[in-house]
């Protein structure tokens, strides 16, 4: 290897690692690297080394500590800088998701009950107003 391909797999590694590291302190029940190394099947030094910027992992490695963080290959692989999904964040918007489609379903049932959508005496926006500025326009399906 080149000093300069060297330097640069040097430096994608060391980002890998902060990844992987940010990744598993965002986990919810503050993992450690010896619980992550157990769920991925692989050494606690080996995931230390790796953590820490060194060693030249297989992609199968890679992916079974992809699974241990809860999130895809493709996003542990991300290049430093790119959004990055983790498990609780990618939790939340399935959440919001769920919120979301059961508050669809309560305007619905409300406009077939009412013969109109409903409407909120309150001085704020409804939650629907909110949805719907932060997720974009409520579909009905």
């Amino acid at each position: 290897m080149s000093t300069k391909s060297s330097s640069v797999h040097a430096g994608y590694m060391q980002g890998l690692g902060r990844r992987m590291h940010t990744l598993r302190k965002a986990m919810e029940g503050h993992y450690t690297q010896q619980d992550i190394a157990c769920r991925a099947g692989i050494r606690r030094k080996t995931y230390g080394l790796l953590e820490h910027g060194h060693g030249n992992p297989c992609l199968k490695t890679l992916a079974r500590i992809a699974h241990a963080l809860g999130v895809d290959l493709p996003t542990l692989l991300a290049p430093e800088g790119a959004v990055v999904q983790d498990a609780q964040t990618a939790l939340l918007l399935r959440e919001i998701q769920t919120m979301r489609q059961r508050l669809d379903a309560l305007v619905r049932q409300t406009q077939a009950l009412h013969g109109r959508p409903p409407t909120c005496t309150c001085p704020h926006p409804p939650v629907e107003a909110f949805l719907e500025l932060s997720f974009g326009p409520v579909h009905d399906d």
